[in-house]
């Protein structure tokens, strides 16, 4: 009895972890939010666009500083007037932070690039998603392998004995 109790608890923890670890490292990440949008839409019109606030943001994550952009400016489509924040695909972190802000000072007067079927999704620089895309993608493969694999592992492990 207690050998069955222990092989279902492992079994369960190791999954609680792995979705766990894939939960933490998903939320702490906006990669694949911003990989969604960069494959959704198809960036295919520009207009001008005007600047409207430029500043650096602290916050704190995980008890440590972290440093982002936060840069609005106005853009017409249509004769319709949007507002947006985005800059690029790229992560809003601090290597980007400085030079965006330096880039895009208030009152600079842009080209806005957009998707013509969704013309409130702009953004300044036309640009693809970061190139550590790829650690992200793999950290995430990782971590569900972790679950997946180590459930059969550890169940095979307790039948043996």
């Amino acid at each position: 009895m207690k050998k069955a109790l222990l092989k279902i608890f492992a079994i369960a923890l190791s999954s609680v972890i792995g979705g766990g670890l894939f939960f933490l490292y998903t939320m702490n990440n906006d990669s694949f939010f911003r990989l969604y949008h960069y494959v959704k839409t198809d960036i295919n019109g520009s207009t001008k666009g005007e600047i409207t606030s430029a500043k650096l943001v602290r916050y704190k994550r995980a008890k440590r500083d972290h440093i982002q952009h936060e840069i609005y400016y106005t853009y017409t489509v249509n004769e319709r007037l949007y507002s947006s924040n985005w800059v690029s695909f790229k992560k809003n972190d601090f290597h980007t932070a400085h030079t965006a802000v330096d880039r895009y000072p208030r009152g600079k007067e842009v080209i806005v690039w957009f998707d013509k079927d969704a013309p409130e999704i702009g953004l300044l620089e036309k640009t693809g998603p970061d190139p550590d895309l790829f650690f992200d993608i793999l950290m995430i493969v990782s971590i569900s392998c972790f679950g997946f694999f180590i459930n059969p592992i550890l169940w095979i492990a307790f039948k043996k004995n």
